[in-house]
């Protein structure tokens, strides 16, 4: 599987040593050394969202409310990206 035709990635690359050594190039990114706070800071926004579903969302008595948890989580996975993660 390519992407981009011309480009190799680990996911295309056939030849064990050559997957192995672009898998290699990959694995700092995906480590969290270079951001010890991330597993910390993910969880802060977590709890900003359960915040905000439990002041604007929830249901009481006959006030009906819906909750569209995609567009939620949505917005959560670009907070966590933006705010934490690209730097």
């Amino acid at each position: 599987m390519k992407f981009k035709p011309l480009a190799e990635n680990a996911l295309g690359e056939l030849d064990d040593i050559k997957h192995d050594a672009l898998r290699k190039k990959m694995a700092a990114g995906y480590s969290g050394k270079e951001n010890p706070s991330l597993e910390q800071s993910i969880d802060n926004q977590i709890k900003h969202m359960v915040f905000l579903i439990e002041r604007t969302h929830i249901s009481t008595g006959t006030d009906l409310r819906k909750m569209d948890l995609a567009r939620i989580a949505q917005f959560l996975i670009l907070d966590i990206l933006f705010r934490y993660c690209v730097r």
